[in-house]
């Protein structure tokens, strides 16, 4: 699946199970935050009463018609929902079938997020896998001014790790 991490509001992908019926079994935090708790109803009413869609594409039976098949039975709908571009996906699982409620468009840097010139080629090479020393070598610098960039990007991405500043780069488009 090709979903970016938040909908608008800032929240996670909303997750719902919902079984062979239609009906809502189990919802994440942030499903219900977006589309209120709905344990026990029919899923179809509840995609079908959000405001503002466009190009949704439940109804009555379609979980019973997508239990039917296998995994590549899966569904994928894109739809416009408060101005944003979502994406709906329904994968059955054995007795039930898993929805996830995503954002198709993905999130750029805030503006005190965005990396210089000098902090992209940083980046660049830490994905590659070069070492502090390597960049360092590369870039004709000393090893403290590596090290400083890469705090420096952690920082702007909100990541811990040099793998979780690589795989949020991926995330904003910095990296191809």
């Amino acid at each position: 699946m090709a979903c970016s991490e938040t909908l608008s509001l800032g929240q996670s992908p909303g997750v719902t199970l919902i079984g062979k019926d239609g009906a809502i079994l189990a919802q994440n935090r942030s499903a219900g935050l977006l589309l209120g708790r709905n344990n026990g109803r029919a899923c179809w009413e509840v995609m079908g009463s959000l405001a503002e869609v466009e190009g949704l594409s439940c109804s009555r039976g379609c979980v019973a018609a997508l239990m039917k098949g296998s995994l590549e039975s899966a569904r994928h709908t894109r739809f416009r929902w408060r101005r944003e571009l979502c994406e709906l996906w329904c994968v059955p699982a054995g007795e039930v079938a898993v929805c996830i409620l995503c954002s198709a468009t993905p999130r750029q840097p805030e503006d005190w997020q965005r990396l210089t010139p000098r902090e992209l080629d940083v980046l660049g090479l830490v994905a590659a896998g070069e070492t502090t020393a390597g960049i360092a070598i590369r870039l004709d610098v000393t090893a403290a001014t590596v090290r400083t960039h890469v705090e420096h990007i952690r920082g702007k991405l909100g990541v811990a790790t040099r793998a979780a500043m690589v795989a949020q780069a991926f995330r904003h488009g910095l990296l191809e």
